[in-house]
Parts: structure tokens; C-alpha cells; sequence
């Protein structure tokens, strides 16, 4: 999480199943991280539904507004031993 932000004031996991999906707040704004492991969707159909998403955020649809990583990423890679996740926000 602190990836998207220097200063987060909590973190608590939301949903455990496919995904874990936590939330949590920085600078009074709620943010929403995913976390999948690679295994279950590739890299590039994650972008896809992630840039897709921008782009109805973009244009009016009442959806999460996806959020760069402070790397400019869309999505953070994370390695744990041989397992690899990929993580990214929404506010």
C-alpha cells in the first residue's frame, strides 16, 4: 500500500478469496488494493481491465478510478519466494 502512498493511516483486509482485496486510507481518502497471484490472471489482462476501467472512469461511468502507483505503474509486481502477485489501486 505504501506504494501508493507515503502515509497510511490503516490498512484492513476487505475480501479473502481469488483476490485479496484490502482498503485503506491516506491523507483522509479511502483506497481500495487487489492482490492476485500471477497464476490465476497474466499480467497483460490485468492491464487490459485496469486501462479499460480508466477509461470509462475517464469518460463519466460511476465506477473506482483506477490510481498509478509511485512508480507511475498501474501495477506493482510483488515477489514472496517462488510465488509471484500483482497488486493495484482504485479510489
Amino acid at each position: 500500500a505504501q506504494r501508493w502512498g507515503k502515509t497510511i493511516d490503516r490498512i484492513q483486509l476487505v475480501n479473502e478469496g481469488v483476490n485479496l482485496v484490502y482498503y485503506f486510507e491516506n491523507q483522509n481518502q479511502r483506497y481500495y488494493l487487489r492482490v492476485t497471484h500471477r497464476d490465476l490472471r497474466p499480467e497483460t489482462q490485468l492491464l487490459a481491465a485496469i486501462l479499460y476501467q480508466d477509461h470509462l472512469f475517464q469518460h463519466g461511468v460511476a465506477i473506482c478510478e483506477p490510481v498509478r502507483s509511485s512508480n507511475d505503474d498501474w501495477i506493482e509486481v510483488i515477489r514472496q519466494g517462488e510465488d509471484c502477485f500483482l497488486a493495484h489501486v482504485c479510489k
